[in-house]
């Protein structure tokens, strides 16, 4: 088949399939020619700011890379790749800032998150969305990030634990069985959906390779079914944000209109696309939709030990309790459970070496609860009818208590005060 080629500035020749060359000189028209230049020039590189450990002020006093600011959001910047790598500064690995396409950043503005709004990422990985809502929040309300594919989870967990989620929830499940547990729950939902990518041809040749109309095709049918299953999770005057990485009106334009066609309480208050040719990113489409009827929620306040056994079995409650996700069956945390009720007896082991995440890690694959939140500990065991008893005795310590069995939760990142030496 015939392609049209164009050479990249790093002199890289770069095929743009017919097909994707067609329909996008429909919609753009005049622009056709504009748009295809864009090619011609460097992919677009952007940081965001977590103001959770950071505000801006003192970040720009600090003046560590060449930046300028993204005009759609605060919190983000370009930087050019050539002349500085934030990803290798040490305030990357802290979580002071994430690297993220500059576009991308276009979506979390839209939710227009306000502090306790309980606000769902329901194609969370790596975390670019999600550790936005986090910054946004600000310690309030709940984020639940949820990530269908299991390999991409540890990305996403590691992203959220850098930010310093305390407020987060992930969970590892396709859109129906989401819906079932969640209906009518929250004020805010984000879809970046899975797309066909025409976005990233410009900064990755292999997007480029894997594209074809099918996939077209096949993505739009799980962004129908995603975005229908996420609107029944909203609650009446919630906020539901559509967004993709790609060109295509099938994956953008016609999926919203005909979802909007088929729910009379569904309203479109917004719909945007950024092109590379007309501003400074890699290229995006948004569309906010805000739902006015009512929908019954099905969702209680869980008491922390239900949630760990139902059937969804969140990969980790960040910030609160979180279960190994190897084993992390229902009945395996049940019974866990029930021994500790049995025996009268939360027994907490603390220590200050390692981040909670990092300890998840290691013992992954027991059968255990692993949380650093006191306060949650409290929780737990005064819903449990038991007492709490703390030991500090150091990651080594730690994690030959969990294989032993001696402790049953771990508050990792942090030591015990008098108060807490002391059983409860």
């Amino acid at each position: 088949m015939e392609r049209n080629k164009y050479d990249r500035e790093e002199k890289i020749l770069i095929s743009l399939p017919e097909r994707f060359l067609e329909d996008v000189k429909v919609i753009l028209q005049d622009e056709y020619e504009e748009f295809i230049d864009s090619y011609n020039e460097n992919k677009t590189t952007g940081l965001r700011l977590n103001t959770m450990k950071m505000s801006k002020e003192k970040f720009q006093k600090l003046n560590l890379f060449d930046l300028e600011q993204i005009p759609w959001t605060n919190e983000g910047f370009y930087y050019d790749e050539s002349v500085c790598k934030p990803g290798k500064n040490p305030l990357h690995e802290a979580g002071v800032y994430y690297l993220q396409e500059p576009s991308a950043m276009s979506v979390v503005p839209k939710l227009d998150i306000q502090k306790g709004d309980r606000v769902l990422d329901m194609c969370a990985a790596p975390g670019g969305k999600s550790t936005y809502i986090l910054s946004q929040l600000d310690d309030t309300g709940l984020l639940v990030s949820n990530e269908i594919n299991p390999i991409r989870i540890n990305a996403l967990g590691e992203n959220l634990e850098r930010f310093g989620a305390r407020n987060c929830i992930i969970t590892n499940t396709d859109s129906t069985r989401l819906r079932k547990a969640f209906t009518g729950y929250f004020d805010k939902i984000v879809i970046d959906a899975p797309c066909s990518g025409e976005g990233m041809f410009r900064k990755d040749p292999v997007a480029i390779q894997d594209w074809t109309y099918s996939k077209v095709l096949e993505c739009q049918s799980i962004q129908k079914e995603i975005i229908r299953d996420g609107y029944k999770m909203l609650k009446k005057g919630g906020i539901l944000v559509y967004s993709t990485c790609t060109f295509s009106r099938e994956e953008n334009e016609d999926v919203i209109e005909e979802f909007i066609a088929e729910n009379e309480g569904a309203v479109l208050i917004e719909k945007e696309r950024l092109w590379p040719h007309k501003i400074k990113g890699e290229g995006h489409f948004v569309a906010k939709i805000q739902k006015l009827d009512d929908e019954d929620c099905r969702v209680k306040e869980m008491k922390l030990k239900k949630l760990l056994a139902t059937g969804l079995a969140a990969i980790m409650v960040m910030g609160l309790v979180g279960c190994s996700s190897s084993s992390g069956s229902s009945s395996a945390q049940t019974d866990k459970l029930q021994q500790i009720k049995d025996a009268g007896v939360l027994k907490v082991g603390t220590s200050a070496e390692y981040s909670p995440y990092e300890f998840h890690k290691v013992v992954d694959g027991e059968d255990k609860i692993v949380g650093f939140d006191d306060f949650v500990v409290q929780e737990i065991a005064k819903d449990m009818g038991v007492k709490v008893e703390y030991e500090d005795m150091g990651f080594d310590g730690l994690l030959g208590a969990l294989q032993a069995d001696k402790v049953d939760i771990v508050l990792a990142g942090m030591t015990p005060d008098e108060k807490r030496k002391k059983s409860v």
